[in-house]
């Protein structure tokens, strides 16, 4: 049984359910483990908190006056720039900083001219977004995210993919290397330190890791023994047992290619049952299909949130919990090409799709 939980509550729903069952892998979202481990290097670095106000204030000064936000789409016209939208920054929102950062850095000229003329009157909140945009140290440290904050996108965008398993979801931080000492060294060593933090697993996970053995050259005779010997305690298998079949393991995959030697291509070797190794290695299907399901992100059930407040809104709020699960059922599950052969099959005609599919 697998598990996504926060693991820093000690008497928390996780580790009651391992009282229960001692064999339980806990699992916290690799998404939200990078989004807290970035909010925590905000807090540590006092320019780039000060950002992270502004950024802020910025959303708000635009999205709640229609007259600035025309203003600004103006000036953006004028100048030859893409049209974009300041956008909100929320550390509980993967990818919102890297997405403002991206839209401020390329519209800053247009967002500068544009306060500059709406604050002629003496406005007190445009003047304090003016004076902190235009700040050497501000200014730095917004080009700093910008080109930081991509490949925390990159990373992220990589969790969130459907087909990822866990053979493929290591992580090497310590390649990342400051406009001076006070902000990029401070922030980046944060950075770094808070990802490692976040990002250290349950023994029993780094162990089911090692079953990926498609990054050695060769497999030795004597590779991961002492993991394995943990994994036959944490899943109650006898040693000897185990430890048989893990060696015979490795003698047999030993002369594969490196792409026939991952987790599912292994899982998926040994289930074939015209080869009949099935009953040869029990307990190494029980280990490949484990490390196979572990669920590394929860972004597929953010998605159905997010599907959910699109469909229910503020002007369908009076729809049936009937009507929105078989809504969502075919948004989550059906692509245009599908929805239009059920709608030829059910109608007999074809009808046009995208605004009820949202494509």
């Amino acid at each position: 049984m697998e598990l996504q939980c926060n693991q820093v509550e000690k008497n928390g729903v996780w580790t009651k359910l391992e009282e229960s069952n001692p064999s339980l892998i806990t699992n916290h979202c690799k998404d939200h483990r990078l989004a807290l481990a970035c909010r925590d290097s905000y807090k540590h670095v006092k320019v780039v908190k000060r950002l992270d106000n502004t950024l802020d204030n910025l959303n708000k000064y635009y999205k709640y006056s229609c007259n600035h936000t025309k203003s600004l789409e103006n000036v953006q016209k004028a100048l030859g720039e893409p049209v974009l939208k300041v956008k909100k920054a929320k550390h509980h929102r993967w990818l919102s900083h890297g997405q403002a950062v991206r839209a401020i850095v390329t519209s800053y000229r247009a967002i500068i001219i544009d306060i500059e003329s709406n604050t002629i009157s003496g406005d007190p909140v445009g003047n304090g977004l003016l004076k902190n945009l235009k700040d050497p140290y501000i200014l730095s440290t917004l080009l700093l995210l910008a080109d930081v904050l991509p490949q925390m996108t990159t990373l992220s965008l990589f969790f969130q993919r459907r087909d990822i398993h866990l053979d493929e979801c290591s992580i090497d931080v310590t390649k990342m290397n400051k406009f001076n000492s006070t902000v990029r060294d401070p922030f980046l060593t944060e950075l770094i330190d808070n990802i490692e933090t976040r990002f250290v697993d349950t023994d029993a996970m780094d162990n089911l890791a090692l079953l990926d053995t498609s990054m050695l050259e060769e497999v030795p005779e004597t590779y991961a023994v002492s993991e394995i010997m943990e994994l036959s305690s944490h899943f109650a298998i006898a040693d000897d047992i185990l430890l048989n079949e893990w060696i015979s393991f490795c003698e047999l995959i030993g002369d594969k290619s490196s792409h026939d030697r991952t987790i599912m291509a292994c899982l998926k070797f040994l289930s074939n049952s015209n080869l009949g190794l099935i009953r040869l290695y029990p307990n190494m299907i029980h280990l490949l299909s484990t490390a196979a399901v572990l669920p590394l992100s929860t972004a597929e059930v953010e998605r159905v949130f997010s599907q959910v407040k699109l469909v229910k809104c503020d002007h369908r709020n009076r729809m049936k919990q009937d009507t929105l699960q078989n809504i969502l059922h075919v948004k989550l599950n059906c692509d245009k090409q599908c929805f239009n052969k059920l709608c030829d099959k059910i109608f007999g005609s074809k009808l046009d799709t995208s605004s009820i599919l949202g494509i």
